[in-house]
């Protein structure tokens, strides 16, 4: 019995629904497998470093590294429906401790 080959449209259904999600790649998953280990294996190693820090470069070192666990947002106008701008506030509590930024 000859199969007839599967045809692709561009933007169209999947032949294979059930398949590898969007954008996950072996080496994507391999990589991130190894990154992962990296940083679960040098847990204290980190805190250990971030303690010596003080002040500003603490908060920097932790805003950076932020930025790899959470992507940052884009910034949007946020305005009343006259088009007068709205004060935002935004409050992170960090150990039980609310800092205002």
């Amino acid at each position: 019995m000859i199969k007839k080959p599967v045809l692709f449209v561009k933007g169209g259904p999947s032949p294979n629904p059930g398949g590898r999600p969007r954008g996950v790649s072996k080496k994507k998953l391999l990589l991130n497998s190894f990154l992962e280990s990296v940083v679960n294996d040098n847990t204290g190693r980190f805190q250990k470093e971030l303690k010596k820090l003080q002040g500003k470069a603490y908060v920097d070192a932790i805003l950076t590294m932020m930025e790899y666990v959470r992507p940052k947002l884009a910034r949007t106008e946020v305005t009343n429906p006259d088009g007068a701008q709205v004060q935002v506030k935004q409050v992170f509590v960090i150990g039980g401790k609310e800092i205002e930024l």
